[in-house]
């Protein structure tokens, strides 16, 4: 799935390929990256291979979709939606988004669904850690947007939810 990345004023197009043990394969506007992430973490930073060249990382989280990345010593903000783009939804609606990039391993609700507060909705499994994706409060589901073996990334439209 393609995603728009932000970076300062400009504006990536990129897609994000798994290719396991943490290696990716990163297309961005067009080019192709080999990345390795899994290499060492010493307090804090990470060191990566992009396209075999080794790079000091250190990323911190700022809101969602939005971190700090040191990058080599540069700082860079780096946000995967812009605030304008946020989809306006009719009151009393709220729209259930990917917290991480994960599998979906089991959905427990179909449209229609009568749901709970902190009722589980889905079970996301990232990095090997099965997480609950709750309903924020009581309602209806409207639409469920994923199923059971997809893959999810970051902020990816889960559920729509009639509070």
């Amino acid at each position: 799935m393609k995603k728009k990345i932000f970076v300062g004023d400009m504006v990536y197009e990129a897609e994000l390929k798994d290719k396991g043990d943490g290696k990716y394969l990163i297309l961005l506007n067009g080019n192709e990256y080999n990345v390795d992430i899994k290499s060492r973490i010493f307090n804090g930073h990470r060191s990566i291979l992009v396209n075999n060249r080794s790079f000091d990382v250190y990323c911190e989280f700022v809101d969602v979709g939005k971190y700090n990345i040191y990058w080599n010593g540069k700082l860079v903000t780096v946000s995967f939606h812009p605030p304008e783009e946020e989809e306006k939804l009719p009151e009393g609606e709220v729209l259930i988004k990917a917290s991480m990039p994960g599998l979906v391993v089991k959905v427990n609700v179909q449209p229609g669904s009568k749901v709970e507060k902190n009722q589980p909705l889905t079970i996301l499994e990232a990095m090997k850690m099965q997480n609950e994706i709750k309903s924020p409060d009581a309602g209806e589901i409207l639409e469920v947007f994923v199923k059971e073996g997809q893959t999810v990334s970051l902020d990816d439209k889960m559920f729509l939810i009639k509070i």
